[in-house]
């Protein structure tokens, strides 16, 4: 299933803390000085999260990469987590 972003309404703005990423993400966001996300990213990172299919079409500059890339981040630093390492099997 696709789930495509054509139009997002702001009722309410989300900052990256409200989206559960890990606090490695959250420093390195901040240490780049994003203070909120864009609205590409306010929309797609939560859906990614999530494990849903995501279409984006945006602008140039408008944050699509930072868009794909925090959730697979997230995703790596989640699965690194539970590896045991063979050290200690």
């Amino acid at each position: 299933m696709t789930t495509k972003i054509n139009q997002i309404k702001r009722n309410e703005a989300i900052n990256f803390h409200k989206m559960e990423l890990d606090d490695r993400i959250l420093k390195a966001i901040a240490k780049l000085g994003w203070l909120t996300p864009t609205l590409i990213q306010e929309s797609a990172i939560p859906l990614l999260l999530e494990g849903k299919d995501v279409l984006l079409r945006a602008r140039t500059g408008s944050g699509k990469t930072a868009a794909f890339a925090v959730p697979v981040i997230q995703k790596i630093l989640n699965s690194k987590q539970y590896v045991i390492p063979k050290a200690f099997l």
